[in-house]
């Protein structure tokens, strides 16, 4: 038997039977509005209504070690022994919710910690907080970069021909770690926002990235650029597409739903086919099942 009491800032819901609960849930609940319409349509699915509530047991079997507070919303997230700070910290807790696939952002954690300089992995956070790039599924991060147009590097013309499918490298010391020093030795790389133009005679790649090869975020152009030690060329973007705001990649990095992201260069094989971006997370039956006629 399920049974609650709502008021105006909270819910109280009560499990009867051998095993009873007894478990609140406020409106700063992530599945609040769920839970809500669930016992509004009089549903009495145990499991359903608990696996959105508490979902502790459920993510702590992924990996993840959260700690919940007195309404079951989720305040601290650790993995591996590593606390998720600040834009991590929500993306993660987004995926927990909306029950998505963990597996890319467990290995963008984890390869990020194999990266040797704690500097590093502080700046590559700032870097992916305040610019849209998608993770892969192996953890990496797609970025920008400028080429000549035989592929070759802008700055010297010669050192390195950017082919798609080619991965470039260099010795991780002698890129320049030091953020201030904002035109240095490195790999380089950048964000949309830093792509202002397509200059005539240049070509724009996507890259690959493994945030363990990020050496340095410099200061300048807000966190916009970066200097790493290796990278893979894995797609091109017309420079007249691009010019017409047609193109961009898409990112799963930070919740942003209204950015004109239309390209994508990585297909993901596990992505969802059923996904609805226009779902209407109130259209639910009282045994749990979304109502296809009120949604959209």
């Amino acid at each position: 038997m399920v049974s609650y009491i709502q008021t105006d800032s909270k819910i109280t819901v009560v499990f009867a039977g051998s095993n009873a609960r007894v478990v609140n849930i406020d409106k700063t609940h992530h599945n609040y509005q769920k839970v809500r319409s669930l016992l509004k349509a009089g549903s009495k699915n145990r499991d359903l209504l608990l696996e959105l509530i508490d979902v502790k047991e459920r993510v702590e079997k992924d990996g993840f070690s959260v700690t919940l507070d007195e309404f079951g919303s989720i305040s601290q997230i650790e993995f591996e022994g590593f606390e998720l700070h600040s834009s991590l910290f929500k993306r993660v807790k987004s995926i927990i919710y909306e029950q998505e696939s963990t597996i890319y952002i467990k290995n963008f954690i984890k390869n990020l910690h194999e990266n040797p300089s704690e500097t590093s992995r502080k700046e590559l956070y700032g870097f992916l907080e305040n610019n849209d790039l998608p993770l892969t599924n192996d953890g990496y991060f797609l970025a920008y970069k400028f080429v000549n147009n035989d592929y070759f590097d802008s700055y010297t013309g010669v050192t390195h021909k950017n082919n798609l499918g080619s991965t470039i490298e260099m010795p991780r010391e002698d890129v320049d770690s030091d953020r201030d020093t904002t035109c240095s030795v490195g790999l380089h790389f950048c964000s949309y926002d830093y792509v202002s133009e397509v200059e005539s005679g240049k070509r724009l790649l996507i890259l690959c990235i493994n945030p363990k090869d990020v050496v340095s975020i410099p200061s300048d152009y807000n966190q916009s650029k970066g200097r790493c030690c290796r990278y893979s060329v894995v797609g091109e973007i017309p420079a007249e597409e691009f010019m017409k705001g047609n193109i961009r990649i898409i990112s799963n990095f930070v919740d942003d739903s209204d950015q004109p992201s239309l390209f994508n260069n990585i297909e993901d094989e596990d992505e969802d086919e059923d996904y609805d971006a226009n779902f209407d997370e109130t259209c639910y039956d009282e045994d749990g099942n979304y109502d296809e006629d009120c949604c959209y």
